[in-house]
């Protein structure tokens, strides 16, 4: 009896490593952002960054390589982010789509 028990604990054991690699971690959630100001091309600060992960994070890739690429987003907006913004709006319906950032996209990014 105890060999069959071993035997059983032995065959699952890769299912229960597999299922506890793939649970989600903290590290991997989605950062919350905290809007204050609008952004636009130009705009340099924290708020360009938090941005440009939720847009990357989300399917709105800033740059497949580079400076706002995923795990490299920057503070900067620019054209690329600007881009992203406007496709992110447009999926959102918010219109006109112009990739400025301002109250009404903060609105809908809160919901």
């Amino acid at each position: 009896m105890k060999k069959t028990y071993i035997v059983s604990l032995i065959s699952i054991l890769p299912l229960f490593v597999i299922s506890f690699i793939s649970l989600p971690t903290t590290a991997s959630a989605e950062e919350i952002c905290s809007f204050s100001t609008d952004l636009e091309v130009g705009s340099t600060n924290e708020e360009v960054r938090c941005l440009q992960k939720y847009l990357n994070d989300n399917g709105y890739i800033i740059a497949d390589s580079g400076p706002g690429s995923i795990g490299n987003e920057t503070t900067l907006f620019r054209e690329k982010t600007r881009d992203a913004v406007k496709k992110w709006q447009a999926s959102m319906k918010v219109y006109p789509a112009t990739g400025f950032f301002g109250p009404v996209s903060r609105s809908v990014y809160s919901l």
